[in-house]
C-alpha cells in the first residue's frame, strides 16, 4: 500500500521562503547535458598525452610516405554527443569505421576531403597542392588512401600499448559522413581532434571513440604510463628520421685524374684517340660526395665491372690526432697535479 502524504505535509514542502534564496552562499555551476563530463581530469589528460603521441608520430610517418613536409598537432580533446559530432563535420569527407578489439564497439576516423585530395597528389608525385573539390571519392582514390589509413591504424595500436593491448581494424569507408550511422546519436564519444598541414593546405583529422569503447580503458589511464611510452616514441621519431634520410639523393663521383686541352684538341678528337691523364691507373683516387672530398681508394674490377675500394677516409685521421692530442694534455695535467 502506498503512503499518502497529508495536506499539512504537502503545505510544509511547498512552505519555501524567498529569502532563504537570496541569502544563501550557494554556488551554482552550469552543467551543459549536451557535453557531460563523464571522464575526470586526470583521465582526460593522460587521453591527450597519448594522442599527442599520435600527432608526432603520424607527422613523422605520413612524411616518409608521401616525402612532402607534413605537420600535424593536437588541437582539441572533448566529449560530446554523436548526434553533435557529425553536424560538426562536413558533408564530404573521409569517414572511416574501425574496429577495436578485443571490445566490442567500433570508433570513427574522419579527415577532410582536401586533406586527402592533398596526400594523394603527393602519392602520385605530385606537390600536395590544395584541392577545393566536393565530390564522393572514386574506388582507386579509396584504395590508394587505404595505404594512410593503415599508417594511422598502427599508430593508435602503438600509443595505446602501454594502457592495453588492442588490435584495430578499417572496417568500412565513406565519403560522407551522414552514412555513419553505427553509433546512437546520444551516445557520449571522447574526440580527439588534429590539425594537420600539408604545404598550404591544412585540415583536420578527427578520432571519435565512444564511451562504451573507452569504459574498460579509462581505469587504466594513469600519467606514469604515458610518460613510460615517450622514451618509445623518442626511438620511433628517430627512426623515421633514419627513414627520411636514407631516401635523400646525393651525387657521388670518383676523380680518376684530369687533364688540360685545348679548345682546338677537343674539337679534333675522334673515335680511338687515348687521352694522357696526370695520374697513373693504379694511383690513389679521391671519391667525392656532393662535391666534397670525402675519401680516398684504389680502382679495381670486381665481376668484370669497374669498381673502387675504400683505403682512407679523408678528415678522419685528422680527427684522430685532434682527440690523441687532448688525451695527451689530460694526462700530462695529471702527472703535473700528482706530481705536485
Amino acid at each position: 500500500m502506498l503512503n499518502m502524504l497529508s495536506q499539512e505535509e504537502i503545505d510544509a514542502l511547498l512552505d519555501v521562503n524567498d529569502d532563504d534564496f537570496l541569502t544563501s552562499e550557494i554556488e551554482v555551476t552550469p552543467y551543459d547535458f549536451n557535453k557531460p563530463n563523464i571522464i575526470s581530469k586526470d583521465q582526460l589528460r593522460s587521453f591527450r598525452a597519448i594522442h599527442d603521441n599520435i600527432a608526432r608520430l603520424l607527422s613523422f610517418q605520413i612524411s616518409s610516405i608521401t616525402h612532402t613536409t607534413v605537420k600535424i598537432q593536437l588541437s582539441l580533446v572533448d566529449q560530446m554527443r554523436y548526434g553533435d559530432f557529425l553536424t560538426d563535420l562536413s558533408s564530404c569527407t573521409s569517414a572511416n569505421l574501425f574496429s577495436i578489439k578485443p571490445l566490442e564497439k567500433n570508433g570513427v576516423i574522419d579527415i577532410n576531403s582536401s586533406i586527402v585530395f592533398s596526400i594523394l597528389d603527393s602519392l602520385l608525385g605530385g606537390k600536395g597542392k590544395p584541392f577545393d573539390i566536393k565530390r564522393e571519392f572514386s574506388d582507386i582514390e579509396l584504395n590508394l588512401f587505404e595505404m594512410i589509413l593503415g599508417v594511422i591504424i598502427n599508430t593508435l595500436k602503438e600509443a595505446w600499448s602501454p594502457i592495453m593491448d588492442i588490435f584495430a581494424i578499417v572496417d568500412s569507408k565513406e565519403s560522407k559522413s551522414n552514412v555513419m550511422q553505427n553509433i546512437a546519436e546520444n551516445d557520449i564519444v571522447i574526440i580527439a581532434s588534429m590539425e594537420i598541414v600539408i604545404g598550404q593546405n591544412s585540415g583536420v583529422i578527427n578520432i571519435c571513440y565512444p564511451l562504451a569503447v573507452l569504459e574498460t580503458i579509462l581505469p587504466k589511464l594513469a600519467s606514469k604510463n604515458v610518460n613510460n611510452n615517450k622514451v618509445n616514441i623518442k626511438k620511433n621519431k628517430n627512426v623515421h628520421l633514419q627513414r627520411l634520410l636514407g631516401e635523400a639523393k646525393i651525387e657521388i663521383e670518383a676523380i680518376i685524374g684530369n687533364v688540360e686541352l685545348t679548345l682546338k684538341d677537343v674539337l679534333e678528337l675522334k673515335s680511338g684517340d687515348i687521352i694522357k691523364l696526370n695520374k697513373p691507373a693504379d694511383d690513389i683516387i679521391t671519391l667525392s660526395i656532393d662535391k666534397k672530398d670525402r675519401f680516398r681508394g684504389k680502382i679495381g674490377l670486381k665481376k668484370s665491372k669497374k669498381s673502387m675500394q675504400i683505403t682512407e677516409i679523408i678528415g678522419k685521421k685528422k680527427s684522430a690526432i685532434i682527440k690523441e692530442s687532448v688525451f695527451d694534455k689530460k694526462e700530462k695535467n695529471k702527472r703535473e697535479i700528482s706530481d705536485e
